[in-house]
């Protein structure tokens, strides 16, 4: 797959559609409603991007948050 050509210390998976550049990551939001969802915030990109339960804890670690 394409994932494997990219470093994962670096690219990781935010949900099973996407996949982000750490270097371009501004911010993780967490945010209550129905249930508490993740967002990551690009610097490039107004739009933010839900990171899903199955990758979240793996985000966090390499943001080191």
């Amino acid at each position: 797959a394409w994932r494997d050509l990219l470093p994962q210390a670096r690219f990781p998976s935010i949900h099973r559609t996407a996949i982000v550049n750490l270097n371009h990551v501004s911010g993780l939001d967490k945010h209550a409603g129905a249930g508490f969802h993740w967002q990551v915030r690009l610097r490039i990109v107004e739009d933010d991007w839900a990171v899903s339960r199955q990758h979240r804890k793996t985000v966090v670690e390499r943001l080191g948050l």
